[in-house]
């Protein structure tokens, strides 16, 4: 058995320091005593245990703009898990995306970052290869014309 299975609850310790000064650590522990007793272990004056309310879960926001289009998905209706079918073109856009990624312009900008290196690379090799026949044209027509050996 793995030692997180036995350790399953977060406990909130409240201990208190030099001063008067009150501090709230979080302890995940099997029970309030070990939470604590590992809190004393380290030479802290624990005032109060209790279990730490678990945050919760908020509903899935639908993204503002399809990705792929870039229409407005404002006031269309979503899925449970906050999917909104795209009207224009019919991409099934869904809150899981990253949030660099939720607009329209966000994401063009993003793929033109991307493509920009590949095209310079593009650009290089297709000059590189325009140079290498200039020069064997110009080597042709000199040695055809005896301008060199």
């Amino acid at each position: 058995m793995r030692l997180t299975d036995e350790v399953s609850n977060l406990f909130q310790v409240t201990v208190s320091g030099p001063g008067g000064a009150m501090w709230k650590i979080l302890v995940r522990a099997v029970d309030a005593e070990s939470a604590a007793g590992a809190v004393r272990a380290r030479g802290h004056q624990v005032v109060g245990v209790r279990l730490a309310e678990k945050p919760r879960s908020r509903p899935a926001t639908p993204p503002l703009s399809c990705v792929n289009c870039g229409y407005s998905l404002l006031n269309l209706p979503a899925g449970d898990a906050g999917e909104v079918m795209c009207p224009e073109c019919g991409r099934i856009n869904t809150p899981d995306l990253p949030a660099s990624a939720s607009t329209f312009a966000e994401f063009k900008r993003q793929r033109r970052e991307y493509k920009r290196p590949v095209g310079c690379t593009v650009f290089s090799l297709f000059l590189l290869i325009a140079v290498v026949i200039v020069g064997a044209l110009v080597r042709w027509i000199g040695r055809s014309l005896n301008l060199w050996p």
